[in-house]
């Protein structure tokens, strides 16, 4: 099985990615085969990526079974991993989906204040089915993508399916768009 297209992080394993302070993007990659899945990223274990000071994007990476059949594809969870999305005082866009395997895999989304702190979902998060937990700052569905763009209706943008969300005090959750 094809996973983590750019990069993968094994069960039982301990992956701490910072970004530095430069603007860093994630784009391009595939993972093709039978099972395929995080075009960008496939996280098995615990994951951490925290932006050391400017923007994260996620974009344009794919998986499928051949090169005729994917679809975006930038973070697959498997099961019981951990994964976390700190995006500091900076912009996190999450261009591509996030799935997981099953719904024992936990995501956060953190961010450090609601002044400077951004994560935009900017597509069909439904795939995602572990727990999610929103801890701080502000989270937007599908209102600006990598581009900059403000879009005044993004009906791909779509929340996680998660078995359970909890919401730190402080987040602003933006559904104006989803």
């Amino acid at each position: 099985n094809a996973k983590g297209g750019a990069i993968y992080n094994a069960s039982g394993s301990t992956m701490t990615i910072y970004t530095g302070n430069g603007t860093t993007t994630i784009s391009g990659n595939t993972a093709t085969g039978d099972g395929a899945e995080g075009g960008a990223i496939y996280n098995a274990g615990t994951m951490n990526i925290t932006s050391g000071g400017s923007y994260l994007t996620i974009k344009n990476n794919t998986a499928g079974a051949t090169s005729a059949n994917q679809t975006s594809s930038g973070i697959a969870t498997g099961a019981n991993s951990s994964t976390t999305l700190n995006a500091g005082n900076t912009i996190f866009y999450l261009d591509d989906k996030i799935t997981s395997d099953d719904t024992t895999s936990a995501l956060t989304l953190r961010t450090a204040n609601t002044s400077s702190g951004f994560v935009y979902l900017n597509n069909d998060m439904t795939g995602y089915t572990g727990s999610v937990e929103l801890a701080g700052g502000r989270i937007y569905l599908g209102e600006s993508t990598s581009s900059g763009v403000q879009s005044a209706d993004n009906s791909s943008a779509k929340f996680f399916n998660a078995t359970s969300t909890s919401v730190t005090a402080g987040t602003i959750y933006d559904t104006q768009n989803g």
